[in-house]
């Protein structure tokens, strides 16, 4: 947004500035008021970092991802959730899933907030949906441990005990439900020695759901969303980490035919 201007008077200061610099300059230095005017808004690239120089960009990002998880769960204060439902819980790879495409049929829940670590995940548990309504969820898919991984460089062993917490808590409040943890996603740049961590990570994961009534795992580090070399497919994916609608619709078809408990409630 361009500062002291709401964002619908941004077109109309950029068709006045260049109608008057064609007007008494030409093209030439009109087509830099444009380039300049992208700059400022970060269409163009590299104003931004222009724009905060100086200041501490880790405070400036740790203030983004905290008024969008503000603002995510104050959607979900008012986004209702009824009896029956399947709730997911999770970073950005819930908060990001195309729910209608994939299950258009299913009374699904997105409770996803990117860049959440699964200690904050935890901490908003019990209010992601009413109190009175957490004994009527019929299922829950989780998803966590990836930022807690990638961004604060927690253990396998960690990251296992901080999920093994939230599926104690998930199965108190929701005695019903069939659980289904979903194991990490390799990224586009996984390294060896990246690649081998996650795969510690994901079978600490698996250890925490053995010997649980009603819950299961999912492992996702694999083909075709893993290539040979350990990394996230492209085809599969829209960014380093994140999957795209292929990669979403290979993720529900492990569900389908892999969990018959929630496939009953996803495909019914």
């Amino acid at each position: 947004m361009l500062d002291g201007f709401a964002p619908r008077e941004v077109p109309l200061l950029f068709s006045f500035a260049i109608i008057q610099t064609v007007n008494k300059f030409g093209t030439l230095i009109a087509a830099a008021i444009v380039v300049i005017g992208l700059w400022w808004i970060d269409v163009v690239p590299g104003w931004w970092d222009l724009k905060h120089a100086g200041e501490d960009i880790e405070q400036i990002d740790a203030e983004r991802r905290a008024k969008h998880r503000e603002a995510r769960l104050a959607t979900f204060a008012v986004d209702k959730v009824k009896p029956g439902s399947v709730l997911f819980l999770g970073s950005s790879t819930i908060e990001r899933m195309p729910f209608s495409f994939l299950f258009p049929d299913a009374p699904t829940v997105n409770r996803g907030v990117g860049d959440e670590p699964s200690r904050l995940l935890h901490d908003r548990l019990g209010s992601s949906t009413e109190e009175a309504t957490w004994p009527t969820v019929a299922g829950v898919v989780l998803y966590a441990g990836a930022i807690d991984r990638l961004r604060e460089g927690a253990s396998a062993e960690l990251i296992a005990d901080r999920v093994d917490a939230i599926l104690a808590d998930v199965l108190d409040l929701a005695p019903e439900a069939e659980v289904l943890l979903l194991g990490l996603l390799p990224q586009r740049d996984m390294t060896p020695a990246g690649a081998a961590d996650l795969t510690a990570t994901n079978a600490a994961l698996l250890a925490v759901t053995q010997g649980r009534d009603r819950v299961t795992f999912l492992d996702c580090n694999r083909a075709p969303l893993r290539t040979p070399m350990g990394a996230l497919a492209t085809a599969y994916s829209v960014d380093r980490l994140h999957l795209n609608g292929d990669g979403y619709q290979v993720l529900s078809q492990w569900i389908r035919k892999e969990n018959p408990a929630l496939s009953a409630l996803l495909f019914p």
